[in-house]
């Protein structure tokens, strides 16, 4: 939110969201649930009493990701979803855009940039409706060239890992019926 605090009724939601998950889980045997929380819980002033909060009336823990951790999970999830060998990886959140370079399957380069689909409409449309001045603001340009966040390059230690993942099993053929 523009206050830079995570809002009562995001909360809310996102406790709503966490007890179905949980409740789906039991429903389906799970024995192990991996909660994460991501670039609002990250940049939140009271992200880390939101994470408290939700543990404690949940029972579910939560794991919040740095940006390179972010931008990893985007880029294994994809290499290992999709027929991706050289390529770019754009994961564009709430909160935050991670770009990552693959080549050979291998993490080149990736970046974390708080520019999430949210974060431009939270911090300039502050009226409801917006004013003219607002919405020129809100449509105005991004820096061409905003400094990595937190991210590192394979070059220098960054992101691991520095081979390429295995390929996913091949998907078992389903029967055909006669």
């Amino acid at each position: 939110a523009a206050s830079g605090e995570i809002g009562r009724p995001a909360v809310d939601r996102t406790r709503g969201a966490l007890r179905a998950f949980k409740a789906a889980a039991e429903q389906f045997g799970v024995e192990r649930l991996i909660s994460v929380g991501t670039s609002a819980l990250r940049d939140a002033a009271n992200g880390a009493a939101v994470i408290d909060e939700l543990q404690t009336d949940t029972s579910v823990a939560i794991t919040l990701l740095s940006g390179e951790q972010e931008a990893y999970y985007g880029y294994f999830a994809a290499v290992n979803s999709l027929p991706l060998n050289d390529g770019v990886v754009l994961d564009l959140g709430g909160g935050s855009l991670e770009l990552t370079v693959v080549k050979g399957r291998a993490i080149e380069r990736a970046i974390s940039q708080p520019l999430g689909a949210l974060r431009r409409p939270e911090r300039f449309l502050t009226a409801d409706p917006a004013t003219a001045a607002q919405s020129d603001e809100l449509h105005s340009p991004v820096p061409k060239a905003p400094p990595p966040a937190g991210v590192r390059t394979s070059k220098d230690g960054g992101v691991p890992p520095r081979r390429a993942p295995p390929r996913p099993h091949p998907a078992t053929p389903v029967p055909q019926s006669p």
